[in-house]
């Protein structure tokens, strides 16, 4: 499992900041789902940081809707995270077996950040490096 730190957030539609009554369903699925993706992100084993300083992958709520398939209703997470300078969009829908479109995005980002290209990337915290650190024998 990786040593990462996630940021996970979301905005709200500025056709909605302002206005009276609030931010609406649109935006109550959004933050429900993002509560929902940070549990399931915990669960795990990735930290989830209070501020996007602490945080190596940004990782943001852009849309969450539903969708009517026969008899059953499925939600539809859209996420898009950044990493220094990569982006990456991509979509989770609720699936067979009730897995949730958060269990589905969580386990996306675990991969993502566990594929080789971005496992090396870490940063240490300061404390960890000799810069950090004054050592006299580095």
């Amino acid at each position: 499992m990786t040593g990462f730190t996630v940021y996970l957030f979301v905005r709200a539609p500025q056709s909605l900041q302002g206005s009276p009554g609030g931010a609406g369903t649109s935006a109550e699925r959004r933050l429900n789902a993002l509560h929902v993706l940070r549990d399931e992100l915990v669960a795990l084993g990735i930290r989830v940081a209070p501020v996007p300083d602490l945080a190596d992958l940004q990782v943001e709520i852009t849309n969450v809707f539903a969708t009517r398939e026969a008899t059953t209703d499925h939600r539809v997470v859209m996420v898009r995270l950044a990493f220094g300078n990569e982006r990456l969009e991509f979509v989770c829908s609720d699936g067979v077996g009730r897995v949730t479109a958060e269990r589905r995005a969580a386990k996306r980002i675990v991969a993502w950040l566990d594929s080789p290209g971005v496992a090396g990337t870490a940063r240490l915290p300061t404390a960890l490096t000799a810069a950090g650190t004054p050592h006299s024998d580095i």
